[in-house]
């Protein structure tokens, strides 16, 4: 039996707003009423304005009547979603969950008893007053059945009833950045009768002005409505104007895959920034950082920097983001001590070089360092608040500490953090550090550096030490788990599994693993569509998380004259080999219907000789115990499934 709960965040629109720091109102709404507000409604306010009896939902007429110093904010969307994703994070901690709206989520749990209920919702709460700094309403569900649609909104005993109930539907469609087709109103006149209308309307309705229009135009002019309830159905993504014609390239660049966080607004401006003035090129940027002509904050200026940096030395065009650095700096022991010498060798960012020297007021000698970088330093020194950088050329001798993103470094150190990636997990080079004595493995998660595609982590190695115990820190969750060291770097798994835990160990000992080869669909060609072709092109979005396949009309399609030459086609017609989602924030498996084929957003999973896949065994995949298990056992990874080796190794099958 499963459990379930309905989530409900208390002013999400405000709150998520004020966490964001990128708006006015943090400075004023300690001292004055703030509310966050569009086409003439309040979407949220804070508790000044309860005091004043200015209410959410209420049109900002008359709130402004109330209280003329009314503080007005217009809501930023990309931090409300980007909150959204952080709310739905906080809540699967505690089981499988899914947003209902950017403010509601819905989860399923193991069944709980009776006493065990009222305990739950307290850690739930607490959680997220904890780390969104608002209140929630947790309500038992008996299915997910009860579920709302996300895209609906009530209003009643107002004199602008339409008006509000369009700016609800406006404001949850800009969150996902959607509009609708279908409408569905139910009306409650004076008199107490229940009026019901429906519309498809042939052009999609995103903005407010549009879906006012519809809903004025659906409701009988001889009924005076006292309460609105409308629902949208036949949801699609937001398409502004039509697309321009683009070249091959800007077409790649445009749909190109990215991560979440890189559409954080400060990784788009820095991106814009770099592209837009050419800093690639290393003399536009020593310009622009001798010049700062946008007058950009010396975190920003850092980060400029690094980004473009890292783009000429071909290491991905990322930045470690400056907070995390200094959640590095202040969370390790070693680093808590003054006077340090330290050697930097080879690549380092310049956030964690700046926020080290000056906390540790650290003696910093470089070794293996780029020229160029040595003389962005120096540029960027001139702009820094910190302590002055010496940039001391290395020398032989034991230093107190060494900071590189190589395995073996060129001096000896008393302790050594090593940047890696976190596939270093699963190479060959891990067997190297397995002897020393791993004090801390600092885990940077998914923003810890921006603008990269992978994960990165700091490993902390002490050279006084004996190996024993390994604290593993998440600076994503702040949150930290003291480990045996050779209870994570077992060498009889794949890969060091940083978070194991005794729930992974009982899914481990019971399955049999290693059992695919694995094959993508990169084969298939722009040309080789044909709307009338008899093979279908299955992308990821007809992969649900509950191991099924839905073909819809949104799916291309592929001659199988055009294929014949491709291996792919050797599976056209194949049932008994497994579709997985690549690169999907969820695990999704599933069974591969006959006559389809993959294109590159899905990978085909073929099972070994001796395999066979039932589907119990796919059920499984979808299972709440197996999908923690696979998420310790890829390290907490942001993408799920991709086409490397370790990903398959974990699908097993129970024995």
């Amino acid at each position: 039996m499963k459990q379930y709960f309905r989530i409900k965040l208390h002013n999400a629109a405000y709150v998520f707003q004020l966490l964001s720091g990128k708006t006015r109102l943090s400075r004023v709404e300690k001292y004055k009423p703030c509310c966050i507000a569009e086409n003439g409604f309040i979407l949220g306010a804070n508790s000044a304005c309860a005091d004043l009896n200015i209410n959410v939902d209420e049109p900002l007429e008359k709130a402004l009547l109330k209280c003329a110093d009314l503080c007005v904010e217009a809501p930023n969307f990309s931090e409300l979603r980007r909150y959204s994703a952080l709310f739905l994070e906080i809540c699967s901690r505690f089981g499988l969950a899914k947003l209902a709206a950017f403010d509601e989520c819905l989860l399923e749990t193991e069944e709980l008893s009776y006493n065990e209920v009222p305990s739950f919702i307290s850690a739930l709460r607490d959680e997220l007053q904890k780390e969104l700094n608002t209140e929630a309403d947790v309500q038992t569900l008996s299915d997910f059945s009860q579920s709302i649609n996300p895209y609906s909104a009530s209003a009643g005993h107002s004199d602008c009833v339409i008006e509000l109930v369009a700016e609800i539907l406006n404001f949850r469609l800009s969150i996902d950045n959607c509009c609708a087709k279908m409408f569905s109103m139910t009306v409650v006149d004076d008199s107490g009768i229940t009026h019901t209308y429906d519309r498809h309307v042939d052009v999609p309705c995103g903005d407010y002005k549009m879906i006012h229009f519809v809903l004025k135009n659906m409701l009988d002019l001889t009924v005076k409505p006292v309460s609105v309830t409308v629902s949208l159905y036949d949801i699609s993504i937001k398409q502004s104007e039509p697309a321009p014609v683009k070249t091959r390239k800007d077409i790649k660049e445009r749909f190109r895959k990215k991560p979440l966080w890189y559409y954080t607004k400060k990784n788009a401006v820095l991106t814009e920034i770099i592209n837009g003035k050419k800093l690639y090129c290393f003399e536009n940027l020593c310009d622009y950082i001798s010049n700062n002509p946008d007058l950009l904050g010396f975190e920003d200026l850092c980060a400029v920097a690094e980004k473009a940096n890292t783009r000429r030395l071909k290491l991905g065009g990322y930045f470690m983001t400056a907070s995390y650095a200094a959640k590095l700096v202040k969370m390790s022991d070693e680093l808590n001590q003054r006077e340090l010498s330290v050697l930097v060798d080879s690549y380092c960012p310049f956030s964690l070089l700046f926020i080290l020297n000056d906390y540790c007021n650290a003696k910093l000698y470089f070794g293996d360092i780029d020229e160029r970088t040595l003389e962005l330093l120096k540029m960027l020194d001139v702009h820094s608040p910190f302590r002055p950088i010496n940039l001391e050329p290395a020398m032989e001798m034991s230093y107190d500490i060494s900071l590189s993103n190589k395995i073996k470094a060129k001096y000896p150190s008393k302790v050594r953090f090593l940047l890696v990636k976190k596939t270093f997990f699963a190479s060959a080079d891990r067997e190297v550090l397995t002897s020393d004595a791993i004090t801390k493995i600092f885990d940077f998660g998914t923003c810890g550096f921006s603008g990269s595609f992978e994960q990165f982590a700091v490993i902390v190695c002490d050279s006084t030490a004996e190996p024993d115990e390994t604290e593993v820190i998440s600076l994503d969750n702040d949150i930290s788990v003291v480990q045996k060291q050779d209870y994570i770097t077992d060498a009889s798994l794949p890969c060091w599994v940083i978070y194991r835990n005794e729930q992974f160990d009982s899914v481990y000992s019971k399955m049999r693993f290693n059992l695919f080869n694995v094959y993508s669909g990169n084969q298939i060609k722009q040309r080789d569509y044909n709307s009338g072709g008899d093979v279908c092109v299955i992308s990821a979005s007809c992969i649900d998380g509950d191991g099924e396949v839905t073909l819809t009309g949104d799916c291309r399609h592929v001659t199988s004259s055009a294929i014949k030459e491709y291996r792919i086609s050797e599976y056209v017609e194949r049932d008994d080999v497994l579709f997985a989602a690549a690169q999907s924030s969820t695990l999704k498996v599933a069974r591969k219907p006959k006559g389809c084929v993959p294109n590159p957003s899905t990978v085909l999973l073929i099972p070994k000789e001796d395999v066979k896949i039932t589907d119990d065994d796919i059920d499984y995949y979808s299972s709440q115990e197996f999908r923690r298990f696979y998420d310790v056992a890829l390290n907490h990874q942001s993408f799920m499934l991709s086409s490397d080796s370790l990903s398959q190794y974990f699908l097993g099958k129970v024995v």
